[in-house]
């Protein structure tokens, strides 16, 4: 599995996909898992998260991690504008909720350039506007929109 994911041509992770599903080899090293699921994570978001919950939750929480990590590291393009909507409308559960908001705010996340923006966007999605308009530490570019949810959410944005 690790040969047929370093060996994959730039991107194309077609072959050692198909061959993990098709033959469902068990991953004996971390470094294999590791490998594999960063495949996963540059061919599909969705397949990648859906993948990281079939593990024990510290492993998965290392996963979800490194997936969060996977996209938001990647160069600016469409992409990855598209592969980071993916991310922020999956179904997160509370510990995955938990996870991302402390990766993103508190651990090694928060280094990453568009790791605000992505959190915003997450309250947004989910309908956390109050919270989403609480958001002092934002850049110019959010105050548009910020301001925007405050005038629909009347009274209600103070709640």
């Amino acid at each position: 599995m690790t040969a047929l994911v370093r060996h994959a041509p730039e991107g194309d992770y077609t072959l050692p996909l198909s061959y993990f599903h098709t033959v469902q080899p068990i991953l004996k090293t971390s470094e294999a898992l590791e490998l594999l699921f960063n495949a996963m994570a540059r061919t599909s978001v969705t397949e990648a998260f859906y993948y990281s919950r079939t593990h024990s939750e510290s492993v998965r929480g290392q996963l979800f991690r490194q997936l969060v990590s996977s996209v938001l590291s990647s160069p600016l393009s469409e992409e990855t504008a598209a592969r980071a909507t993916e991310l922020i409308g999956l179904p997160f559960d509370a510990m995955e909720e938990e996870w991302f908001e402390e990766f993103l705010t508190q651990e090694d996340g928060k280094k990453l350039k568009r790791a605000k923006d992505t959190l915003i966007m997450r309250k947004i999605v989910t309908g956390r506007l109050s919270e989403a308009v609480q958001d002092k530490s934002l850049g110019s570019g959010w105050g548009m929109v910020q301001e925007g949810v405050k005038s629909g959410l009347g009274g209600r944005a103070a709640e």
